[in-house]
């Protein structure tokens, strides 16, 4: 039994775990696409696709609401896939399993990607739950929104025809957002001049590890700890004078997520070692 199957409404949660137990890494989302689609011809609703990957299904009104406008429900079907330091996942190949702890729904290691499955699920429900009155509903599934909005920006003129719309990758369900900023991506290169480590020198890693994260936009408000700057001012503090080399850093995975982790290798000279690591655990500390 998986953990959300006694979570209500059931419609909603069934809809969301069959999701789950299909990669849905940005880009390689046509086996989600083909299950949603397979289960909506199923029920009897129309279907077609655009040149970009988007799935639109076509559900008829509930008898007597015939005359009502067609409303457009719209969600997304990739996810932002980040593991912990330690967490065996492959995005490509393993599913989500969720978890519920007390209130809330997580995931085992991993994101849980209810951004956007929960709305994508909501959306099938209206659908198919017989005790949802509807007027003709048409819902867009749109591809690749975690890495650039693609699916969305690339929707083909005329591919739906409904005039209102509700987008269902919101973070309140009491709330309606009538707008929204809009994003910017910057790519900045910095070129060194490499030479090989000093003879004697000894060769350290660096490690920030085990932090919050959160997603950029939703998040970025509660001043969750970002641990490229974090390792970024603990190189800064261990150097002390001592001239350390960078060999090698990262951090972060998605540019639309906190960083959780970040870690750097240094070369520092034979006999500044003990001061550099004694800067390093003076920052942890703090």
């Amino acid at each position: 039994m998986n953990d959300t199957d006694a979570l209500e409404p059931r419609a909603v949660w069934r809809i969301f775990a069959a999701i789950n137990r299909i990669p849905r890494m940005s880009g390689h989302e046509a086996a989600v696409q083909e299950m949603l689609e397979t289960r909506a011809r199923g029920l009897g609703h129309g279907t077609k696709r655009d040149a970009v990957g988007n799935l639109l299904i076509l559900v008829p009104a509930t008898r007597g609401k015939e005359g009502a406008p067609a409303v457009l429900l719209q969600g997304h079907t990739d996810m932002v896939c980040e593991a912990n330091a330690g967490t065996v996942h492959d995005f490509l190949k393993d599913p989500i399993i969720p978890v519920v702890r007390g209130e809330w729904v997580t995931a085992s290691g991993t994101t849980l990607g209810a951004d956007n499955a929960i709305g994508v699920a909501m959306a099938l429900a209206a659908a198919e739950d017989p005790a949802v009155v509807h007027g003709p509903l048409e819902i867009l599934l749109t591809v690749d929104e975690e890495v650039g909005l693609r699916g969305a920006a690339e929707v083909e003129p005329g591919f739906f025809s409904a005039q209102l719309g509700l987008n269902l990758d919101s973070e309140d369900e009491t709330s309606v957002t009538v707008s929204c900023a809009g994003m910017q991506e910057s790519k900045l290169t910095v070129r060194g001049a490499p030479s090989a480590v000093p003879a004697g020198w000894a060769v350290r890693e660096v490690a920030v590890t085990g932090l919050v994260g959160g997603h950029s936009g939703i998040d970025i408000h509660k001043n969750h700890a970002n641990a490229i700057r974090i390792l970024a001012r603990a190189l800064l503090a261990s150097d002390g004078g001592a001239g350390i080399r960078l060999v090698r850093i990262e951090g972060g995975n998605k540019r639309n997520a906190i960083p959780r982790e970040a870690r750097a290798t240094i070369a520092v000279p034979a006999g500044r070692v003990a001061a550099v690591e004694a800067a390093a655990a003076a920052l942890a500390d703090s």
